[in-house]
């Protein structure tokens, strides 16, 4: 199993990425579905530690990344899925202070 994290500024997105608007949602995972990798696309009102904890349908943990991030949007954090099978996984976004935030992400080959 292979966890990878990083985080990177604003200037790393795509345009049309740079330009969402995340207000009142965490975390929002890119491409869906995905081949090699997913990148959490995650905007913090106030500086926190971010926990993504991957599961697969039957609910085993798959993967888990954490970091201590700055406020702000456009920060990006990495998957690296292209040793997991391809199917449905559920990504659970929680931060110090915002309620957790659950999303169904696709592997596909």
């Amino acid at each position: 199993m292979t966890l990878t994290f990083t985080a990177s500024p604003t200037h790393t997105l795509t345009p049309a990425l740079a330009g969402l608007d995340l207000r009142g949602k965490i975390a929002l995972p890119y491409p869906n579905p995905a081949r090699n990798q997913v990148n959490f696309l995650v905007h913090l009102t106030t500086p926190a530690e971010v926990r993504i904890t991957v599961f697969n349908v039957v609910g085993e943990r798959v993967a888990e990344l954490n970091s201590w991030l700055p406020a702000g949007r456009g920060q990006v954090v990495v998957w690296e899925c292209v040793n997991h099978a391809p199917g449905v996984y559920f990504a659970r976004i929680m931060t110090g202070h915002e309620a957790p935030q659950v999303i169904k992400i696709a592997i596909v080959r």
